[in-house]
């Protein structure tokens, strides 16, 4: 992967969470860096940084989603936290 595929990937993750029907967020862009948390899943705090809302994103290497949330998370950094939780302690179909 090099940057421009980075660049793809995020850009299709940010239209896929415009398309997810968020309640109190919308996906202006991504906050901060994705982490990779396996071979094929990471997660990214996506949301509107100018009105402090936010939301995680499990997603895929090509930008599909896994599971978001839809809480509209004040601070990102807590965002990313639970994201990060739901990967570990979540249902992840089974896993």
């Amino acid at each position: 992967m090099n940057a421009l595929d980075d660049v793809k990937r995020m850009v299709t993750v940010v239209a896929n969470c415009g398309r997810a029907g968020w309640e109190y967020s919308h996906a202006v862009g991504v906050i901060g860096h994705p982490v990779r948390l396996d071979v094929n899943t990471w997660v990214a705090v996506v949301g509107d940084g100018e009105n402090a809302s936010y939301e995680w994103v499990l997603f895929k290497d090509d930008g599909s989603l896994i599971k978001t949330s839809d809480c509209g998370y004040g601070i990102s950094s807590i965002a990313l936290r639970d994201g990060i939780t739901e990967f570990w302690d979540g249902d992840r179909d089974g896993d």
